[in-house]
């Protein structure tokens, strides 16, 4: 009996298991302004990165708001301006709250400027430092300077009587260290005064508005000099307050020169004035003279652009 032929079988095939595709996370937007950059998450993650370990980033983030809406010039600022400023006062420890550091636009550039206040906080955040006071000396004040020690006494009753405590003649930082130890700090009115001259803005800003202050920050400033400041990351942050502070004299230099140059517009200005007033000229032969170089008119001198002052001025001058 013969045998059915075998039908060949086909030849199993592996069953793959099926490829696991990973999940599209998605891209978060990226901020393009100071209000989104505050509330990104981002932001926060960078800020705990600077902030000293004991500090809370979502404190700091909420002290910005407040700044921001205080001010809010500084939302007009860079993006990149005001993201260094935020990360300089998490690497300082100092929350952006406009007391112990102050943020001031200045066209797109945010100006980091740290107050007496912050430098004290500094000082006290080192660990190494248990108390700090800084006071500004007058005439009618009791004091006296004797071998690195000072005696300071202030009678208020003279205000009573009308008599005033006179003026200014020096300031003065104590800083007791943890170990008990101190040292003194004094600078009479005329270093002061040299350091005052030095700025770029000694009469505008802070100098004008609020000078004791700054005779108590030139002095704790000097004193805090000599103390070794460092962050939670060893950061040396003397570096930091003198990058600051050579930021801070630069835009003082830029005021100072746009105040400069405003003053001499001001000059030719006057100059043209009287020159137009001496010949009879008009705003309206100032404006043919000026359309005939394809210049818009405009209503008054003070609306010349400054570029075309000395041009109107040489006008006036030959006719």
């Amino acid at each position: 009996m013969s045998q059915a032929p075998q039908v060949p079988q086909a030849p199993q095939t592996q069953q793959q298991a099926p490829q696991q595709v990973a999940p599209v996370q998605a891209q978060l937007p990226v901020p393009t302004t100071v209000e989104g950059l505050l509330v990104s998450a981002d932001f926060t993650t960078q800020i705990q990165k600077a902030l000293p370990a004991t500090f809370d980033a979502g404190r700091f983030a909420a002290s910005a708001q407040t700044l921001v809406a205080k001010i809010p010039k500084l939302a007009k600022c860079s993006l990149q301006s005001f993201q260094k400023s935020m990360l300089d006062c998490a690497t300082l420890g100092l929350y952006p709250d406009g007391r112990l550091v102050h943020l001031l636009p200045y066209g797109s550039t945010v100006q980091t400027i740290v107050d007496y206040k912050g430098l004290v906080k500094l000082m006290l955040n080192s660990g190494k430092v248990s108390t700090v006071n800084a006071e500004v000396v007058y005439e009618a004040d009791h004091f006296t300077y004797e071998n690195g020690i000072v005696d300071h006494k202030v009678d208020f009753r003279a205000e009573l009587r009308g008599e005033g405590r006179g003026l200014p003649f020096a300031a003065y930082c104590k800083i007791v260290m943890v170990d008990g130890s101190s040292r003194y700090e004094v600078m009479g009115r005329t270093e002061i005064l040299k350091v005052k001259a030095s700025s770029k803005s000694s009469s505008s800003g802070p100098w004008k508005t609020w000078e004791m202050e700054m005779w108590k920050k030139t002095v704790v400033r000097r004193a805090s000099k000599y103390l070794d400041l460092t962050s939670d990351g060893n950061m040396d942050l003397q570096i930091k307050l003198q990058e600051l502070e050579a930021a801070e004299f630069e835009t003082q230099a830029k005021q100072s020169a746009y105040v400069s140059n405003q003053m001499e517009d001001g000059a030719i200005i006057d100059q043209i004035a009287a020159i137009m007033q001496e010949k009879s000229l008009t705003m309206a032969d100032l404006n043919n003279a000026m359309s005939t170089q394809g210049h818009e008119p405009v209503g008054t001198l003070a609306s010349v652009p400054a570029e075309l002052l000395n041009q109107c001025l040489s006008w006036a001058t030959r006719r």
